[in-house]
């Protein structure tokens, strides 16, 4: 009876420590899968920085579709930096970092098929504190890439961006990030403030109502509407971007708060060209708060 007691003892804590094993394994799985790491310089003008950070995100960009229309695709973002980056998506604020030299960095936006697409070089030496990059001279290695996980190295050859000589090479591996499920839905999203700021953009864009839009957007949009030919930019984009026959039927569903920003989405109809079939496409307007008001930034 003692034997078989002990035997029995012995296999339930054998048992119990293969279970303490296993968890353990998976655990070290599950971190190794969300752990972000880098090693690579960034060298702008001889100056090289050392990149210490990489977030990746998934991501929605424009692109041109059918009809010549302009249409919303799938893409990873990659951003590796020397400091914390928290809004990849936020382009004016990282030029403004890039711009004051508190950002050392570049941020490549890739395909689903894993294919650099665009890049941007963020650093001071820049007169914007960015530049644009070649997507034709940046090389990626992937060891792996999908919708959980990117890693693998990057490269671009020794080349002038914006009459700036820079250089890179880095390995990296990072969890893709997803986005948030929305704050509020539904009939609510509507009235909330940021929706409410989108509403009159979107009213202040069909009537071309310069006063008004310039009350609505964001500071970088309003100095560009400054000036004769940022207007003319502008007012040309934002027909591109928001045509009326699409504006006039947007119906906001959802609304994303994150503090002082907010995505707000809204459906509409896209009429097809000719006897085309009439689609259903989604909205998103970025937001952001200023001193208590929300502004807009159309794109």
């Amino acid at each position: 009876m003692l034997t078989t007691q002990l035997v029995e003892k012995n296999s339930m804590m054998f048992f119990v420590t293969i279970c303490f094993i296993l968890l353990a394994l998976a655990a070290a799985v599950a971190s190794a899968q969300t752990t972000s790491t880098v090693k690579g310089t960034l060298t702008v003008n001889g100056k090289a920085t050392n990149l210490t950070h990489v977030r990746t995100l998934h991501a929605e960009d424009w692109d041109i579709g059918p009809n010549h229309k302009m249409i919303k695709v799938n893409v990873v973002k990659v951003f590796l930096s020397d400091v914390p980056v928290e809004d990849l998506e936020d382009d004016f604020d990282l030029s403004a970092r890039g711009k004051e030299g508190t950002l050392h960095g570049l941020q490549l936006t890739f395909n689903k098929k894993g294919e650099v697409v665009s890049g941007t070089l963020y650093d001071k030496s820049f007169e914007a504190g960015k530049s644009n990059m070649f997507a034709s001279k940046v090389m990626f290695e992937p060891n792996g890439f999908n919708d959980k996980m990117v890693s693998g190295k990057v490269s671009a050859e020794p080349d002038d961006f914006s009459e700036v000589k820079c250089d890179l090479s880095a390995t990296f591996s990072a969890p893709v990030l997803r986005e948030p499920k929305p704050t509020i839905e539904g009939e609510g999203a509507a009235a909330t403030a940021p929706a409410k700021a989108v509403h009159e953009f979107l009213r202040a864009t069909v009537a071309k109502d310069l006063a008004a839009l310039k009350q609505i957007l964001r500071k970088e949009f309003v100095e560009m509407l400054e000036n004769p030919e940022g207007k003319e930019s502008v007012m040309g984009l934002l027909d591109q971007f928001f045509p009326a026959e699409e504006v006039n039927q947007l119906k906001v569903v959802r609304v994303f708060d994150f503090g002082d920003r907010a995505w707000v989405e809204g459906i509409t109809k896209r009429p097809g060209k000719g006897k085309g079939a009439v689609t259903e496409v989604t909205y998103r307007i970025r937001t952001l708060r200023v001193n208590g008001e929300w502004k807009v930034q159309p794109m």
